[in-house]
């Protein structure tokens, strides 16, 4: 009888044994096959960093050269597969394969560590369910350091080749399965984001823990007691306690559910504050003191004699529900979760009925939550955002059972998030799959119905309808994942019939983007009419908001070869035009043009100063015949002249905004009288209200401030005189004014000292405002 199982073991042992070997041939064909370096690693384009960690490390363990010594091609492949992952982890490596491919692979020698690192140094936490193992694509974005109310992250700083950090690691673990849900768990691999320990967390030794978003630090080793004791004094909580009858009425309608803690429970006081971190934001949880004033029999259910209440809120009235009582706070908060509303199973017919009806903007937002196969991990964290998302419909789509749908849709990686808006629009979430930055994204996004996600299809029909800033990204970058937020904060200023909001990822539509040549990511551009479509360099909401507004309503002129002979060629004398001669493909062009175009508004208050250009490439002959040498060309037709007659050229290196505009104001007819000594008493001895510039040539804030003065002699021309003192020359008449710095605005006026009032700004707007308010106090008085 032995004998028989024995054998019938030997049988199933080599079964197991054929079937590891054949799928080990199948993947040495399939790497000896591909080149691309996704392929090889068995992920997508759109695989996170992390994702890409977790498939090298299992393929380390598989075709390692040490586990394939018989193998003469084994150490060849698994160089092949480290070179890979060595690119695909590195943000600017993996952004210059995605558009390139790898240029450098041929002269970078790779080499790797021994299978003992693999198997027990690297990454320690990958595999760890309730430890998000963060690396320098995603630290930021779940991080967030400004911040003070957002989730709490306890962080684990570690290196795989210390010994502290290996003995701390069981504890960690354990104590991350026990508090998961209070905060969240994260580990950093200092050997492999190097920066982000040293520059961004300031670490020094291993192991180090930080509690974020407070900051607060625990170095060395630790049990998991004191781990504990670090994290429960610091919790975040919603707990109350309620010791009188008229307290309870006064909480009570705060919340549509409550979780009451009846005070003769067993439970020690720590768990109530950890099983209230768990809850917090989904429903009230409440330390019930039992007294004569407010007896807990009261609160009780006939039929039940539990110290732990579910309450929910049904109409006018309330229902009540016995617990188990779980002395442990996790198993509590999973037999909340099961009472708390259930998440919507979609069909495809469902969510097509839905989206229609967002459509007309006669639904509330909807969070789909898109899965492959059987309900994933997720599960249980997922049933938090029916508590946190009150004014969202959610909902689940199997996309195992629709997957052409889902492709349709754009889905392209397991498990998904998308907000489905009022007007149509949808957007994906590319974060770590936490419910608190689901819940964040999906507030935000549901708020931005002018910002939407598009593919091939979509995009040719926004840009035939009109105006359209479109994102070109990936999901890994995160320089994109940083622009994101600020798009959609952008797009809240404008209505989609002036100008749509859409992002294209480049990661699934990769032919789109190569078709408008993006070279980098995160790249956006402006389409408009049929004009070429402008490149944004701007990475804020405000620059973003000007950015549109400037090319929507232009203040730039565009000039064609008829325009141009007609507007210069019969240019007023008193008209000053400044025209640009570019190309789109100019490099140097492209990085002067958010500049001209801020020149353009900076000099809205000189109604006398044009500022224009003209392509070049669209008006071929008239640069030809204007002799333009190189672009970009800046020329400078000056007042006191009619038509083309006189031309300015611009020769400096230098073409920014204020550059520009200090060389410009040179030929703008000014007011500001040049002042000396003499010149000075006489408008003190006249009374009558002078503002004056005391400055130095060689001072750069003198210099820079130059133009600005000009500009606040025109807007008070006829009510304040302007003047200006060169205090290099007149050094010792400064002096005697108490002049000590440049440059130093005073206001004269009768009424003020002979040595005028400061004014401490360079500010235009501060300046004005001062003067305004110095002539309502000192008004001229006329001497008959």
């Amino acid at each position: 009888m032995t004998t028989i199982k024995m054998c019938r073991l030997s049988v199933r042992r080599r079964g197991k044994m054929r079937i590891l070997l054949s799928s080990l041939l199948l993947l040495v064909s399939t790497l000896a096959a591909s080149t691309d370096y996704y392929e090889l690693l068995g992920v997508t384009k759109s695989a996170t960093t992390q994702d890409i960690r977790k498939a090298y490390k299992k393929l380390a363990l598989k075709l390692h050269p040490d586990k394939n010594k018989e193998d003469s091609n084994a150490q060849e492949r698994f160089v092949k597969v480290t070179r890979a992952y060595e690119v695909l982890k590195d943000e600017k490596k993996r952004k210059r394969y995605d558009l390139h491919g790898d240029e450098d692979g041929p002269k970078v020698r790779t080499s790797y560590k021994s299978y003992d690192y693999y198997a027990h140094h690297f990454g320690l936490y990958d595999d760890d369910p309730n430890v998000v193992t963060l690396s320098g694509s995603d630290f930021e974005s779940n991080i967030d350091l400004s911040n003070e109310g957002g989730p709490q992250w306890f962080i684990k700083f570690y290196s795989p080749m210390c010994g502290s950090c290996h003995t701390a690691a069981p504890a960690w673990s354990k104590l991350a399965a026990e508090l998961t849900g209070a905060v969240y768990f994260g580990a950093v691999n200092c050997e492999d984001d190097f920066a982000i320990c040293r520059q961004t967390a300031r670490v020094t030794s291993y192991p180090t823990y930080i509690l974020y978003p407070s900051g607060e630090m625990l170095t060395g080793a630790k049990n998991k007691e004191e781990l504990r004791n670090f994290l429960e004094s610091r919790l975040a909580s919603d707990l109350i306690i309620v010791r009188t009858q008229k307290v309870w009425n006064e909480k009570k309608n705060s919340h549509d559910h409550w979780l009451l803690i009846l005070s003769d429970h067993p439970a020690a006081k720590s768990d109530w504050l950890v099983l209230s971190s768990m809850l917090r934001g989904l429903l009230g949880v409440a330390v019930i003191h039992c007294n004569k004033e407010l007896p807990c029999e009261e609160l009780r259910t006939e039929e039940s004699n539990a110290d732990m209440i579910y309450m929910e809120r049904r109409g006018e009235s309330w229902t009540s529900k016995p617990l188990k009582g779980s002395d442990e706070p996790k198993e509590v908060m999973m037999e909340v979760l099961e009472l708390l509303p259930p998440i919507k199973t979609l069909t495809k017919p469902l969510l097509t009925d839905y989206l229609k009806k967002l459509e007309t903007g006669s639904e509330d937002p909807l969070l789909v939550h898109f899965h492959m196969g059987p309900n994933d991990a997720l599960d249980t964290e997922i049933k938090k955002l029916t508590g946190l998302l009150n004014s969202f419909n959610i909902g689940r789509l199997n996309c195992a059972r629709y997957s052409a749908f889902c492709k349709a849709m754009n889905v392209a990686r397991y498990p998904q998030f998308a907000v489905f808006k009022a007007g149509g629009g949808r957007e994906f979430y590319h974060g770590s799959h936490t419910v608190h930055g689901i819940a964040a994204f999906a507030r935000e996004s549901s708020q931005a119905v002018n910002f939407k996600s598009v593919g091939p299809d979509e995009l040719v029909q926004e840009i035939q309808q009109g105006a359209v800033l479109v994102d070109f990204y990936a999901p890994w970058c995160p320089p994109c994942l940083k622009l994101l937020p600020e798009l959609r904060k952008a797009s809240s200023f404008f209505s989609p019939s002036v100008v749509g909001f859409s992002s294209v990822d480049c990661t699934i539509h990769s032919k789109l983007c190569q078709k408008h040549s993006v070279t980098s990511y995160p790249t956006t551009m402006l389409f408009n009419s049929t004009r070429a479509p402008i490149k944004l360099g701007s990475r804020t909401a405000s620059t973003i908001v000007e950015f549109v507004e400037d090319t929507i309503t232009p203040r730039v002129i565009d000039l064609d070869e008829e325009s141009f002979y007609i507007r210069l060629g019969q240019k007023s004398k008193n008209d000053i035009w400044l025209v640009e001669f570019y190309t789109h493909w100019c490099g140097p062009c492209q990085a002067m043009e958010p500049h001209y175009r801020k020149l353009a508004k900076m000099m809205t208050d000189v109604p006398s100063v044009k500022i224009a250009r003209v392509n070049c490439e669209e008006e071929e002959i008239l640069c030809q015949q204007q002799n333009i040498p190189s672009y970009p060309h800046l020329r400078l037709y000056p007042s006191g002249s009619g038509g083309l007659g006189t031309v300015m050229v611009y020769n400096g290196f230098q073409r920014d905004a204020a550059t520009l505009r200090m060389w410009l104001y040179n030929f703008v007819p000014s007011s500001v009288v040049d002042l000396d000594p003499v010149a000075f008493r006489d408008l003190i001895k006249s009374g009558e209200p002078w503002l004056v510039d005391f400055f130095a040539p060689w001072c750069g804030h003198c210099v820079t401030f130059a133009p600005e003065f000009v500009s606040i002699s025109q807007k008070l021309e006829g009510r304040v005189k302007c003047g200006k003192m060169d205090c290099e020359r007149y050094s010792s008449f400064c002096h005697s004014l108490g002049i000590s710095g440049y440059p130093t605005i005073r206001f004269f006026t009768r009424g003020l000292p002979v040595e005028g009032s400061q004014i401490n700004s360079q500010s235009s707007p501060v300046i004005l405002d001062q003067v305004g308010k110095l002539l309502t106090s000192f008004p001229a008085r006329d001497e008959l």
